[in-house]
């Protein structure tokens, strides 16, 4: 294994503060990542495996990146390895194998860590659905309870207002006018007794399909298919509530191997962010469909989503 195939995958498999800590000596030796001009400690794995290819002044990055390595004091064993590889030419292909391992067993604890923080993720979009469907039942019974004791009332003044015909009766003569106004009240609520009770009526059954359209959005998020954006404008991923969507800003060969077969049911690219030559290698990603659009408006259109609030 070369020195650049060897740095990029001590890089890859480096405890993050111990890999800072080596570029920032790195840079005291000239070495530079593209887009990174300050801070070059902090840009992404990605673009520091890319800069190791880089020749500066006829020297490949990646003896700048392995020298400071070599010069960097810390008790971490893939940086002994690494000096172990450097010092004794003999013993690279053995420490090459304790490399590889390593880089495996890190690869199978970040993809248990992918799927636990994705389960974790989905229990918490159930219980905020939960939440929210809690909350509008709460606020429908406690409407429903409210012209329930409208009716309830109602119905104690429809009660009140019959003994007081009977009394009116016996008064007959002078007090038959005011019977006859009494009883026409009476009418006017029962009238309104009717109306509340279609209420009721309209509001259960509009309960009923709140519960409905609840279990439907359920299963629909449940299956949501996960796609990956190459877009440099953030997405906002409320715009596409059917899709679980992965965005990376900038390309790089690396995605080339990064990115496995079945892993994403679709690539969308925002071609006008990226040049013809990186569209070209996107477009060979293994997945059953890529979309191609200008903007984000248009790939909404295209895919389905809410076009509210879209980045240009």
């Amino acid at each position: 294994m070369g020195e650049i195939d060897f740095s990029k995958k001590i890089v890859k498999i480096l405890d993050k503060n111990i890999l800072q800590m080596i570029i920032k000596k790195a840079v005291t030796k000239g070495f530079t990542v593209q887009g990174f001009t300050k801070n070059v400690c902090m840009a992404p794995e990605t673009l520091i495996c890319a800069a190791l290819e880089r020749k500066k002044k006829g020297k490949y990055q990646s003896s700048l990146f392995l020298d400071a390595l070599n010069e960097t004091e810390t008790d971490d064993e893939i940086v002994n390895l690494a000096k172990k590889w450097l010092k004794d030419k003999d013993e690279r292909d053995e420490i090459e194998q304790k490399i590889e391992q390593i880089s495996i067993e890190k690869t199978e604890k970040k993809k248990k860590e992918v799927i636990i923080e994705e389960k974790s993720l989905q229990a918490d979009i159930k219980n905020e659905e939960n939440e929210n469907y809690k909350k509008e039942i709460q606020q429908l019974q406690a409407k429903n309870k409210k012209l329930q004791n409208t009716i309830q009332d109602l119905r104690i003044g429809g009660d009140n207002s019959q003994k007081e015909i009977l009394r009116l009766q016996k008064e007959k003569g002078k007090l038959e006018k005011q019977i006859e106004e009494n009883e026409c009240e009476n009418s006017e609520l029962k009238d309104e007794i009717g109306h509340l009770k279609e209420e009721i009526k309209k509001l259960e059954r509009e309960l009923a399909l709140y519960k409905q359209e609840n279990l439907a959005y359920q299963e629909i998020f449940k299956k949501a298919p996960k796609v990956l954006c190459f877009s440099k404008k953030d997405i906002n991923k409320d715009n596409f509530p059917f899709y679980n969507v992965d965005q990376l800003k900038q390309w790089s060969d690396e995605c080339e191997e990064t990115i496995k077969k079945n892993e994403y049911k679709e690539i969308w690219i925002i071609e006008t962010d990226f040049s013809y030559s990186e569209v070209v290698k996107m477009k060979q990603l293994p997945c059953e469909k890529i979309v191609l659009k200008s903007n984000i408006k248009t790939l909404i259109e295209k895919v389905g989503g809410f076009s509210n609030g879209y980045a240009r």
